[in-house]
Order: C-alpha cells, then structure tokens, then sequence
C-alpha cells in the first residue's frame, strides 16, 4: 500500500509538470491529491472494463473529471468578488475617511 501510493504520487506529479504546472503552495498538494485519487479508480475501473474500445473507463473518467470541474466552480463562486467580502481594514477606512 506504502508503494502504491508513492507510484500514484510521482504518476500525479509527473503528468502535473508535463501539463506546464509550476505551482508551490498548497494547490501543488491538493491537484495532486485530486489527480492520485481519480487515477487510480479509473485504473481499478479499466482492469475490470469488458467493453468495446473501454468505453466504461472513458465514461467513468469523464464523469470523474466532470466532478471536479463541478466542485472547482462551486469553489470559485463560493469565492465571488473579493470587492463584495468583508474588509476589516477597508470598512475602518471608510469610517474614517468618508466618501
């Protein structure tokens, strides 16, 4: 299991940089993490998968992907406007310095 998991993570960091990612905080972690996990159950999908050309593989992985994208989105309107948060420092300011 140790060993899996080692191979999954260099797999993941192997196809992150041969997609041009240079990221170093914590999504250097979290897109690894997110690409370990769908690669692996789709390779325990395609060891079983009878079908024609693997569809069920290329349907599982779509779905998979289609996942993340939903959640991405969800993520990035949770975020919204920076604008529209709350600001401690710009509210001060505003108290103080009235438009």
């Amino acid at each position: 299991l140790p060993r899996a998991a080692r191979l999954g993570w260099r797999a993941a960091d192997v196809m992150w940089r041969a997609a041009g990612d240079t990221a170093t905080d914590l999504n250097h972690y979290t897109k690894r993490v997110t690409l370990s996990a769908i690669y692996a159950a789709t390779l325990l999908v395609f060891v079983d998968d009878e079908s024609e050309d693997w569809a069920d593989t290329r349907a599982f992985l779509a779905r998979r992907l289609q996942g993340v994208a939903r959640f991405e989105k969800a993520k990035a309107q949770l975020r919204g406007n920076p604008d529209h948060h709350f600001n401690p420092a710009r509210f001060l300011g505003r108290l103080r310095y009235r438009a």
